[in-house]
């Protein structure tokens, strides 16, 4: 899977340490993968994708998760939410969460550190080749599946049986890593 764009410091970690994690929802979904999940959508994008197929953001499916407001939740209250909730997964998705990538890898870390068993699935519009090396080798130590790739409208969607959905276009993929 080749990208159209070549960043390979996508989701790049830095030395701040967080104990929250901005949010612009945190709720349960049945549709976004194979088991019930918990969906934490974070909070930027960078609209690369409605960028390189030369459409409007406003088409883009997230459009009304970046109109919400942003809160901010303690790791701790993520762990209750996880611990409390009926699902089988946490997806880390709704933007770009590479974009937030020290907050969300530590707060899976955080997760994993305290028992958190879950499926753990981040919804990205990058490729694995886009993504910083450091920060795969944390999402690999850490459990983590990946739903790669840009949306690309007009495309045929299709299957994918790692995430166990249909994915809005054919050149995107989910990857256990």
């Amino acid at each position: 899977m080749t990208s159209m764009m070549t960043c390979s410091n996508a989701g790049k970690l830095s030395d701040k340490k967080y104990t929250s994690i901005r949010l612009k929802d945190a709720v349960e979904v049945f549709q976004d993968y194979k088991k019930s999940a918990l969906l934490l959508s974070t909070c930027y994008c960078d609209w690369k994708c409605c960028i390189e197929a030369g459409v409007d953001k406003s088409v883009c499916q997230n459009q009304k998760i970046a109109q919400q407001r942003e809160v901010t939740l303690p790791f701790e209250s993520v762990l209750k939410k996880v611990n409390q909730s009926f699902t089988d997964a946490v997806i880390f998705g709704g933007l770009e969460p590479f974009m937030q990538a020290d907050e969300v890898i530590q707060c899976i870390e955080y997760l994993r550190q305290h028992g958190v068993k879950k499926d753990i699935v981040i919804y990205t519009g990058y490729y694995v080749e886009e993504i910083d090396a450091e920060t795969l080798a944390y999402l690999v130590k850490n459990d983590v599946i990946l739903k790669c790739g840009r949306f690309i409208p007009n495309r045929k969607s299709k299957f994918d049986a790692v995430l166990g959905i249909t994915l809005a276009s054919d050149n995107q993929y989910g990857v256990y890593l």
